[in-house]
């Protein structure tokens, strides 16, 4: 099934959209991630978009 918009119509809606109350969710993973091990993750880094967690050395 198609999109119901037209491409801009969509880039228009998507970016009206805006994370919020995910710090719960976060906490949890990081949780996850310091139990089971997984290092080298860091949070916070000037990247384009805003992502939760990054990997510097896996690029």
């Amino acid at each position: 099934m198609g999109d119901v918009f037209s491409k801009r119509k969509r880039s228009a809606v998507m970016s009206a959209i805006r994370s919020r109350g995910n710090r719960e969710t976060e906490l949890r993973l990081i949780a996850f991630k310091r139990a089971h091990g997984v290092t080298g993750w860091r949070r916070g880094s000037k990247l384009t978009g805003k992502p939760a967690f990054v990997f510097p050395k896996r690029n």
